[in-house]
C-alpha cells in the first residue's frame, strides 16, 4: 500500500510538468491525485465476472485506460491525473467508457473532463452505470 501511494505522488508530480506548455511551464501542483470512476452494476452478474472497460479519446479514438472486474469491487477508474499529457493542459475533452461483457460491447457511456495545469476534473457523466 505505502508502495502504491508513493507511486501515485511520483505520477501526479509528473503530471504536473510541462515541457510542451508554456502556460503550465511554472505550475505548482498539489500532491493530490484526481481521479473519475465509476461503479458498475449487474443484477444478473452480481460479482461482474467477464466485464472490462476501456476507456477512449473521442476525438482520436485512442484507448487510454482498460480495466478488468476485480474480486469484491464494482469501482472501475474512467480517467485519472496520469492521462492529463494525453487529454492536454488547460482544455476540455470527450472520453467515452466502453463496457463489455463476455467481450461485447454492452454500454457506451459519454465524460467530459477538464484539465488545468495539474489535475482532472469531470465535468460530465455517470457515477453509476446499470448494465441492466
Amino acid at each position: 500500500m505505502k508502495a502504491q501511494f508513493i507511486l501515485i505522488i511520483f505520477i501526479s508530480l509528473l503530471g504536473c510538468k510541462s515541457k510542451n506548455q508554456d502556460t503550465c511551464k511554472n505550475a505548482i501542483c498539489t500532491q493530490i491525485f484526481v481521479s473519475v470512476s465509476a461503479n458498475i452494476t449487474d443484477t444478473t452478474n452480481k460479482t461482474l465476472e467477464g466485464i472490462h472497460t476501456k476507456t477512449v479519446l473521442v476525438k482520436s479514438g485512442l484507448v487510454i485506460h482498460t480495466q478488468s472486474a476485480t474480486i469484491n469491487s464494482n469501482t472501475f477508474n474512467v480517467v485519472d491525473d496520469s492521462h492529463i499529457k494525453l487529454l492536454g493542459y488547460n482544455s476540455e475533452t470527450q472520453l467515452i467508457l466502453q463496457v463489455f461483457k463476455a467481450n461485447n460491447l454492452v454500454k457506451t457511456v459519454p465524460y467530459t473532463i477538464k484539465t488545468d495545469c495539474c489535475h482532472i476534473e469531470k465535468k460530465s457523466g455517470l457515477d453509476e452505470i446499470s448494465l441492466n
